[in-house]
């Protein structure tokens, strides 16, 4: 897993030794060499990783925040009435 990783990374921002990887020299030109290959394998276990992540994540927020989120209609809908009752002073209304 971290093997692509840092194929990954060394593709989308080369440092230089992703640099020498990705491009390599001609008499005195720069080319570009051979991509790194992407297996299909590595691409979705990748992938479930991320989610796998993400999902968590998300968890955590709701787990951590959970009284927060439930009043929070409530709040947005006070905050929303002392927004107005603040700008109409300042609109003239």
């Amino acid at each position: 897993m971290y093997k692509i990783y840092g194929q990954l990374c060394d593709y989308t921002h080369p440092n230089f030794v992703g640099w020498q990887e990705v491009m390599g020299l001609k008499d005195k030109t720069e080319v570009l060499l051979e991509m790194p290959t992407f297996v299909g394998a590595n691409s979705d276990n990748s992938l479930k990783l991320m989610l796998y992540l993400m999902q968590y994540t998300l968890k955590t927020f709701v787990e951590t925040f959970n009284q927060y989120l439930r009043d929070y209609e409530t709040r947005l809908s006070t905050w929303q009435e002392n927004l107005g009752k603040v700008m109409s002073k300042y609109m003239g209304k």
